[in-house]
């Protein structure tokens, strides 16, 4: 017996996972193609290029993962 699941009447708007994978999780911001670009860190995280580049050490060109505080990442 198949278990069927419909999904017609689920409200895609309040699913808590969506809405994190298209936030920065350091501003918080919706991504987007401008300031808001995604990027993805080696250690997995996904960061808009804004928070990236402003919390970048510009003496090294690098980022140091504001979450995990161990990996960085150099900034090309």
């Amino acid at each position: 017996m198949s278990h069927r699941t419909n999904f017609s009447n689920y409200d895609h708007s309040n699913n808590t996972k969506t809405k994190d994978i298209l936030n920065c999780i350091l501003c918080f911001n919706r991504f987007d193609l401008n300031e808001h670009l995604p990027l993805v860190l080696t250690c997995g995280k996904s960061l808009c290029k804004n928070c990236v580049l402003n919390n970048t050490n510009p003496d090294e060109n690098t980022f140091k993962c504001c979450f995990c505080k161990n990996s960085e990442h150099r900034i090309d």
